[in-house]
């Protein structure tokens, strides 16, 4: 999977849409180069389980039912990494004693899901909901013990994913979106910080994307998106 990035050097100056290809990186930062010669930083506003959630679909969109599974579950452990960093920063925590922090907790899923559970209750003051036993022991079969799911079963539980992301994502808009622009300004300044230069900052319509309004949000369906992706990646496959 590509994205595709425009050139802002030809676009201020001539008016023109020129647009590169390029791969995904893990970071989201990327270096652009289009076919004039111009170069730039770009660091897309999408996180990284927004990503992951897209792989997962155009896997299984391709027939890749077991690599779907991983990609999605992946997108809802990151999900809950950025939950956790969002609320911090609501919480008015240095990010210097999170990223120490988070070291302790970063090659473990299950203390990190405990981390979000107590956040989110500190929060939001309500219990947090739990997403579905059922989808978690499929995961596990799958990823586990290789079971090889049906494509039903397969989009059943990118549903459950997509549902539970939606109801979350709603809620730290509604109380933390200053929080979650904070959060996402600090990297840039970073990235600038690292390459001596201004960096641009484009955002993707991903099937999570939290950058839509919570009108949107709400009234969002996994079968629409996805035959909104599949659309687009055909396009951009070509």
């Amino acid at each position: 999977m590509k994205l595709i990035f425009p050139c802002t050097t030809c676009f201020l100056k001539d008016q023109l849409n020129i647009e590169s290809a390029i791969d995904i990186t893990d970071d989201g930062v990327y270096k652009v180069k289009c076919k004039n010669g111009h170069q730039s930083i770009q660091l897309i506003r999408n996180e990284k389980y927004e990503i992951l959630y897209d792989l997962g679909l155009l896997a299984l969109y391709n027939g890749f039912s077991r690599e779907s599974v991983s990609s999605l579950a992946s997108s809802l452990e990151r999900f809950y990494e950025y939950s956790i960093r969002v609320i911090l920063k609501g919480f008015e925590i240095g990010t210097v004693k999170v990223e120490k922090t988070w070291k302790l907790v970063s090659s473990q899923s299950e203390r990190q899901l405990g981390v979000f559970y107590f956040l989110y209750l500190s929060m939001f003051n309500e219990e947090p909901t739990s997403f579905p036993n059922k989808q978690t022991s499929f995961r596990n079969n799958v990823i586990h013990k290789g079971y090889i799911p049906s494509e039903k079963e397969v989009f059943d539980y990118a549903e459950e994913i997509y549902n539970y992301i939606m109801k979350i994502t709603i809620k730290l808009k509604e109380r933390l979106s200053e929080s979650m622009e904070e959060l996402f300004q600090e990297r840039l300044i970073s990235i600038e910080e690292k390459f001596g230069e201004k960096v641009s900052s484009p955002s993707y319509g991903t099937i999570l994307d939290k950058s839509r309004p919570i009108t949107i949000l709400s009234e969002s369906d996994l079968s629409k998106e996805y035959e909104y992706i599949k659309a687009e990646y055909l396009m951009y496959s070509k």
